[in-house]
């Protein structure tokens, strides 16, 4: 027996001859899992979740038999609301700018839809409505800049709340031109357009500094796209509801409804940014290089932190590293001028295009105000639907590079490449054969009214493309000065909207059909192909240089 005992002994020594070694060693790899061993020095098996009956029996008898002390694995807590799982602060970021962006179109087109009963009840001539359409535009042109430097040092996503609130105010005022006299209710309009006009200039600016403050670099063509889709769909949903509104309430009362909800999430907007945590600690300084704005831009929450500092540091990464080399004064001001040629061939054709679409088709032949509407919203449809995927597709292809820089800047050039060629390609089909020359209600000729819709649609999808390219290069460049400079670049492309309008006036006045316009458009485009290729290098940009 004692043979026996001596052979069936352990290997292992016993609990009384050797310290207990911690539970966690157990199940290393390099020990032998014994049964009798982790039988012994096995950690404790977690407690069952206590039943219905006996927690409710507890928290009602208090004192010793109350609830235990709270557990995240006991209660899901790990798995529902932690901090892990919930959105970061650049994406509530986002997500506040994206609706603002929606509601500034939104209330740009409840305008435009409820121009002809305006114009009906206050009388005015078909110059004051133009006169009425352009008091927009100025006001949109004169805050560029200053919305792009209070952008960059103050926040971009602050900005653009702010200017929701004010905008949506100057929308309801709107309204009070239906009770002043006659002769003084022209002007009243004009004041409340020209100051809806002057407080949305933010929009631009503020977020693209609001995304190079807070969006990761590795999302920032994404999110770009994904903002400026909801702006499309902005444009479709005012022109869709605002005749809805006008219908019950009278169209003073669609305006004073429609400015509501943009006092309402301008409010909702700042509480949601503030409870993620999304507050700089202090404002951008424009002359901080970027560690300093990542350090100064670190959000509340540890998680986002670093995300924060790497959208601070996009420029030295997009450009070679701390080491890369800062442009002078003359090359900085040949670069921002490349930029601003681009964007004003955007901005020529994007406001031709939502001024002219409508009466284009109705040249076609489209005469019924519901069809020529619905026909008109596809391209700005197509505009948002391309936008989402050209954004995330560039997104996916500078991560599969790495963010090297030099890939970087190649990715910009195929989607720019997209969205200008791609525009020209597609506009010169309208410009061949839009025999339009229109007399006496009908069409001599052109393109059918289908096929043309298709080659808008074509063109105005390839116009997403430049949330991949145009728009995503600026942020690559000048991280610090992105709000700044998008209000540089912005002004140049309303003043080619601006441009394009007037030219497009003239040669319908002369030629009497749209082949010159199209024609046009396709040129600039493909000059705004070959400076971006030929003079944009990748190079990062510091307004500064330019004092």
């Amino acid at each position: 027996m004692a043979a026996l005992r001596t052979a069936a002994a352990p290997a292992f020594p016993s609990a009384s001859t050797a310290p207990s070694q911690p539970a966690r060693r157990c199940t290393s790899a390099a020990q032998p899992t014994d049964t009798i061993y982790t039988t012994r020095h096995a950690a404790p098996a977690p407690r069952p979740l206590p039943r219905a009956s006996s927690v409710v029996a507890r928290a009602a008898g208090g004192g010793a038999g109350a609830l235990p002390p709270y557990n995240n694995n006991l209660y899901g807590a790990r798995r529902y609301g932690s901090p892990a799982n919930r959105p970061q602060p650049w994406q509530a970021v986002a997500a506040v700018c994206a609706v603002a962006m929606l509601l500034c179109n939104f209330h740009r087109s409840v305008f435009t839809a409820l121009l002809p009963l305006v114009a009906d009840q206050l009388a005015l001539s078909h110059a004051e409505v133009g006169l009425a359409q352009s008091a927009m535009l100025w006001g949109y042109l004169a805050g560029q800049i200053p919305a792009g430097r209070l952008s960059d040092e103050h926040g971009g996503d602050r900005v653009l709340l702010n200017g929701l609130a004010l905008w949506s105010a100057a929308t309801a005022t709107t309204a009070a031109a239906a009770a002043a006299a006659n002769t003084s209710a022209l002007w009243v309009l004009l004041a409340a357009r020209v100051a809806m006009g002057g407080f949305s200039s933010v929009i631009m600016p503020a977020v693209s500094a609001a995304c190079a403050q807070w969006v990761p670099p590795e999302r920032k063509a994404a999110t770009l796209a994904m903002i400026y889709a909801f702006f499309n769909m902005g444009g479709v949903l005012g022109l869709v509801a605002a005749p809805l509104m006008a219908a019950r309430s009278g169209w003073p009362g669609a305006f004073i409804t429609a400015a509501a909800g943009g006092v309402l999430w301008s409010a909702l907007g700042s509480f949601v940014i503030e409870r993620s945590g999304a507050r700089p600690k202090q404002p951008p300084a424009a002359g901080a290089g970027a560690g300093a704005a990542g350090a100064g831009a670190a959000p509340a929450q540890g998680a986002a932190a670093p995300a924060a500092g790497a959208a601070a540091a996009a420029p030295a990464a997009a450009s070679g590293g701390a080491g890369a080399v800062v442009l002078g004064r003359r090359e900085t001001a040949i670069q921002v001028a490349a930029l601003c040629l681009c964007h004003g061939v955007i901005g020529w054709g994007f406001f031709v295009l939502q001024s002219w679409l409508p009466m284009y088709l109705q040249s076609l032949g489209v005469r019924d105000l519901a069809s020529a509407g619905l026909l008109s919203s596809l391209p700005w449809l197509a505009a948002a639907f391309t936008a989402t995927l050209a954004g995330g597709t560039a997104d996916r292809m500078v991560r599969a590079a790495g963010g090297e820089p030099g890939r970087r800047l190649e990715v910009r050039r195929l989607m720019h490449t997209v969205s200008t060629l791609g525009c020209a390609a597609a506009m010169l089909p309208l410009a061949a054969g839009a025999g339009l020359g229109c007399a006496g209600g009908g069409c001599e000729g052109g393109l059918p009214p289908l096929v043309a819709t298709a080659c808008l649609v074509a063109a105005v999808g390839c116009y997403g493309f430049s949330f991949g390219g145009f728009h995503a290069y600026v942020q690559d460049v000048a991280s610090a000065d992105a709000g700044a400079l998008l209000g540089l670049t912005n002004t140049a492309s309303i003043l080619g909207g601006i441009a394009g309008n007037i030219a497009t006036g003239l040669l319908l006045q002369a030629t009497g059909g749209y082949e010159g316009v199209f024609l046009a458009a396709a040129c600039l485009y493909g000059l705004s192909w070959a400076v971006f290729m030929g003079v944009l290098r990748g190079q990062p940009i510091r307004l500064k240089a330019l004092a």
